[in-house]
């Protein structure tokens, strides 16, 4: 549980990612009941003040947004964009701006039957690529914000290097 600005932030946190070399982090939930407020398993945009002359201090939210699923893993996209892998199968692009805090999401067309277990980013941060336990690999391009390509292999597949 993190408490942050007197406001208590409460829930369970299965990834951690750091935004490049930034001071901003992102927390992905997993096994949070959906409420009827829209409530549920989220993904959360935080600060943290790195400057070591100063004591360290509270990560403040930034930001957060309704996640489909358990997220299973996070890769991150330069230093304000990750992608997600889900329990549902989804695979989601999200990026928060920095002037105005919104956060958009755009979600990768045919992921995964069952469960998608892992993601990976291209070096050039360009290519997404996805495992699944329907035993694909699946590439995407975000600039064309499509699929291209597929490899089956037929067996469970719950990490990528």
């Amino acid at each position: 549980q993190l408490r942050a600005h007197d406001c208590y932030v409460s829930h369970k946190v299965s990834k951690l990612r750091w935004l490049g070399d930034s001071e901003f982090f992102v927390t992905g939930s997993w096994d949070e009941p959906m409420g009827t407020n829209g409530s549920g398993d989220k993904l959360c945009f935080w600060r943290q003040n790195l400057d070591r002359s100063k004591a360290l201090e509270v990560p403040q939210n930034t930001g957060f947004i309704v996640h489909n699923g358990d997220v299973t893993d996070m890769a991150c996209i330069g230093s304000s964009g990750v992608v997600t892998s889900s329990s549902t199968g989804q695979v989601t692009f999200f990026q928060q701006k920095q002037a105005d805090k919104t956060i958009s999401a755009l979600s990768m067309e045919r992921a995964h039957d069952g469960v998608a277990t892992a993601v990976g980013v291209a070096q050039g941060n360009h290519e997404i690529a996805s495992a699944g336990e329907d035993g694909k690999v699946n590439f995407y391009s975000l600039r064309e914000q499509k699929l291209i390509a597929t490899w089956s292999c037929g067996q469970s597949i719950t990490a990528l290097k």
